[in-house]
């Protein structure tokens, strides 16, 4: 993945080898932590959870009678 490996879970051998490639993997770890924390800021910013909470008072008002 992109920002992270999957695994399934209960599978301790697909976690532990999940572990294993990134353990020896120096530039992936890397390259991985820069993707997901570009990912996090693009969808967790304030303006947009600004929005959001803009829009539930919306829907809220619009609820009540």
């Amino acid at each position: 993945g992109e920002t992270g490996l999957l695994t399934t879970p209960g599978d301790d051998k697909m976690l532990a080898d999940a572990v294993r490639i990134l353990a020896g993997n120096a530039e992936q770890r890397r390259s991985m932590g820069q993707a997901a924390m570009k990912k996090a800021e693009n969808q967790h910013d304030i303006s947009s959870a600004a929005r959001q909470i803009g829009r539930v008072l919306q829907e809220a008002k619009g609820t009540r009678k």
